[in-house]
């Protein structure tokens, strides 16, 4: 079937203000398929909605021909500009051209892409994205550029002496009697654990700087 190019916009007949403005390849149909509504333009499914419970159809108007897709996409795009211009309020999500879906780029515009990527280093290199079956906080832990950040956060507090009202909602807060549900999860938690001898070292160490704390 021979494709028929046009520009097209959806109008309120009782005040023949102009609300939507589109393409289609295959002349006046795509302008009364709106009739259906549409979960992609939910203002204008909105709008036509709210016509028919009042017993209103909206109008269609032919604003242009064209001769081709780049034609129409290009009339598309003046149109919608120069509607908005004009002061009219359109529900167009975006400016035209088909927008940001289903735009197909020319075969010239496509070999631009291509011979920038070549140039760029980008064509043919492997894109290093997280596994899929890493959840988000593993793929954002082994994210080189979040490991930067934390490094630069630490070195930012190190040596940073905590506030008195900090240290004392912190000693407050470990000194606080735990339940004995809390105590039985943690046992519960622990148990059968080895510790590293890492482990072992950092909390004696712990238990002696507390212990000369409280002495002082």
């Amino acid at each position: 079937m021979k494709k028929h190019f046009l520009i097209y916009a959806l109008f309120d007949p009782r005040t023949e203000e102009i609300r939507y403005v589109g393409q289609s390849t295959r002349g006046i149909s795509r302008a009364k398929a709106h009739r259906w509504i549409s979960p992609t333009q939910p203002h204008l499914s909105n709008w036509i909605r709210k016509l028919k419970s009042e017993g209103v159809e909206y109008g269609i108007k032919i604003l242009e021909d064209c001769n081709s897709q780049d034609e129409v996409n290009d009339a598309e795009i003046k149109w919608i500009a120069n509607m908005r211009e004009a002061g009219c309020d359109l529900m167009n999500i975006a400016s035209g051209g088909l927008g940001m879906s289903g735009y197909r780029h020319t075969e010239a515009t496509k070999e631009k892409i291509r011979a920038k990527a070549l140039v760029d280093g980008r064509k043919g290199r492997k894109q290093n994205h997280p596994s899929p079956n890493l959840n988000i906080s593993e793929a954002l832990r082994k994210s080189e550029k979040v490991k930067i950040n934390l490094e630069k956060a630490h070195a930012a507090r190190r040596g940073v002496r905590s506030s008195d009202l900090c240290v004392e909602k912190f000693t407050e807060f470990v000194r606080k009697p735990r339940s004995e549900k809390h105590k039985n999860s943690i046992s519960k938690a622990l148990k059968g654990k080895q510790k590293s001898p890492e482990a072992i070292r950092n909390s004696v160490e712990a238990k002696k700087k507390n212990r000369l704390t409280r002495e002082n």
